[in-house]
């Protein structure tokens, strides 16, 4: 009825908000609040762009599809990113 494991993760069931780890998804959604301008909602520990960059990397998968949407931004940011 749900679909793959991350839909289930996100089921009634689980009542998770993704499909993603819990490190993953607060990596994820320090990400998008730095990417939108919301530094003061960042945690202490997740506070630099690179410090985001380091969790992503250790929490996602290299072929995620959420690197789309961070590699510009971090690019960006470090006048072209370090290559990890």
């Amino acid at each position: 009825m749900f679909g793959d494991a991350s839909a289930w993760l996100t089921s009634p069931a689980f009542d998770l908000d993704s499909g993603y780890s819990l490190e993953a998804e607060r990596a994820i959604n320090a990400a998008d609040c730095l990417i939108a301008g919301y530094s003061e909602q960042l945690p202490e520990n997740l506070n630099t762009t690179e410090a985001i960059h380091s969790e992503l990397e250790r929490t996602l998968d290299p072929s995620d599809s959420y690197w789309a949407l961070w590699m510009p931004y971090y690019k960006r940011e470090t006048k072209g990113g370090a290559e990890a």
